[in-house]
C-alpha cells in the first residue's frame, strides 16, 4: 500500500517534511522553552544529503538518519499527530534498523531532550538502552543506543559483491538472505549502493517469491520486503 511505503525523500517533499516536523515537535516548545532542534534544521539540506526517508501520501511520518563509521545516528523521527495510532512510528523504526544492517552497522544511536518525558518511556520499549547522560552546550540530552545482530550477509554497501574482483567479499547466499527476511518484520531489509547489487539479490531470491520477498531498485538502491 502507498501509505505503508517508505522511500527516500525528494526535493518536492521538503515542505511536507517541514510540516510534519513542526506538527510533531511544536507541542514541546512551551515545555522546553524554545523550538526543539529538529524544527531548526535545514530540511532541504538534509533531504539533498539523502538523510531523510518519508512514508505516506501525503507524508505522515519521517526519519532523519546519518551513517558514521561505527553506528547509524537516528537524528529525528517524526509522525504527524493526525497519524498517531497507525503504527507509522514502529514501521519507521524498523526501517532504521534495516538501514543500519544494510550498511553493515551494528549499532543505532539517538538522543532526546531530557524534558521530552514521553521518549524516555518509548525508547526502552523499542530496545534502546540509555547510556551516559550528557549536556551538549545548553541542551540537557539523554543518550540511547540499540545494538543489532547483523545478518551474516550484511556487509557495508560499497563492499557488496556482484561477482569477483571488486573487494573479495563473498556474495550472500540465498539461504542467508531468506532466513533474515523471515526473521525481519520490517518494511525494508537493507540498502545497497549499486543497481547491479539489486540484480544480484534478485537473482539469489529467484523462485522464492512464495516467501513474500520483493526486491526493487530505488534512488539510493533499497531492497525491500513487502
Amino acid at each position: 500500500m502507498a501509505d505503508e511505503e517508505i522511500r527516500p525523500a525528494g526535493a518536492a517533499d521538503v515542505p511536507a517534511v517541514a510540516e510534519v516536523i513542526d506538527a510533531a515537535f511544536r507541542p514541546y516548545v512551551e515545555r522546553i522553552g524554545r523550538a526543539p532542534q529538529p524544527m531548526r534544521e535545514d530540511h532541504a539540506a538534509n533531504v539533498a544529503a539523502g538523510k531523510v526517508f518519508v512514508t505516506g501520501d501525503p507524508v505522515t511520518g519521517l526519519v532523519v538518519v546519518e551513517a558514521f563509521e561505527d553506528h547509524l545516528f537516528l537524528d529525528t523521527i517524526a509522525v504527524h499527530p493526525a497519524a498517531h495510532g497507525r503504527g507509522v512510528g514502529r514501521r519507521l523504526l524498523r526501517l532504521v534498523e534495516a538501514h543500519a544492517r544494510g550498511l553493515g552497522l551494528s549499532e543505532i544511536r539517538l538522543y532526546t531532550n531530557a524534558l521530552m518525558w514521553e521518549n524516555q518511556k518509548s525508547c526502552p520499549r523499542y530496545g534502546y538502552e540509555r547510556v551516559e547522560p550528557r549536556t551538549d552546550g545548553p541542551h540537557d540530552r539523554l543518550h540511547y543506543r540499540k545494538r543489532l545482530p547483523c545478518p551474516s550477509w550484511a556487509v557495508p554497501a560499497a563492499r557488496l559483491m556482484t561477482g569477483t574482483g571488486r573487494s573479495g567479499v563473498r556474495p550472500p547466499r540465498a539461504s542467508d538472505v531468506l532466513a533474515d527476511l523471515r526473521a525481519s518484520s520490517g518494511a525494508l531489509v537493507g540498502f545497497v549502493a549499486d543497481p547491479a547489487d539489486v540484480r544480484l539479490l534478485q537473482g539469489l531470491l529467484h523462485g522464492h517469491t512464495a516467501h513474500g520477498c520483493l526486491l526493487k531498485g530505488l534512488p539510493g538502491s533499497a531492497f525491500s520486503r513487502r
